[in-house]
């Protein structure tokens, strides 16, 4: 093969080929940003990670009150484990007046939602206001917090001396 001959099919093949475009790093930026739905989607991911922030620390505080209700107890739960109170009777009323004190706060949240969901409804992306998954996610939640904060401390005074616990 003549080196002639073979120059001109290369350049031929080298043109005929898409060569990628590369942008400034300022064109991709503007570019990226001037879709209408970036800020909403910005300010809805934000709004969701503050949620999940803000429920995460509720359950902790329902968690740290009622544990700390129920450990307050801890010389009644001796009492009546000093008059014949089995320890599974006491670790089955913890838990439903602790679940009974849960849900009337679900309760008053509930009755509390229809406004602030009012408040907030022009800053929801693709959610209803009242979408009923957040709201049994949510509950759950409570309760699922509720429950042990009950339980620990309740066994844990259950399975004391009887003598230190009065």
């Amino acid at each position: 093969m003549n080196p002639s001959t073979l120059l001109p099919r290369i350049v031929t093949i080298i043109r005929g080929t898409a060569m990628p475009t590369f942008r400034s790093m300022a064109c991709a930026r503007s570019s990226s940003f001037s879709t209408p739905r970036t800020p909403q989607r910005f300010s809805a991911t934000l709004v969701i990670a503050f949620g999940i922030v803000a429920l995460g620390l509720a359950l902790i505080g329902i968690f740290g009150v009622i544990s700390n209700s129920v450990a307050q107890r801890h010389y009644e739960f001796g009492i009546r484990m000093a008059l014949g109170a089995q320890r599974r009777n006491i670790l089955d009323g913890v838990p439903k007046q602790g679940v009974i004190l849960g849900m009337f706060g679900v309760a008053i949240g509930l009755l509390i939602s229809p406004t602030v969901a009012h408040l907030i409804a022009s800053q929801l992306y693709a959610i209803s206001p009242t979408d009923p998954l957040t709201y049994l996610t949510v509950i759950a939640a409570i309760i699922g917090a509720v429950i042990p904060a009950c339980l620990l401390p309740a066994k844990r005074a259950t399975e004391t001396n009887l003598i230190q616990a009065l």
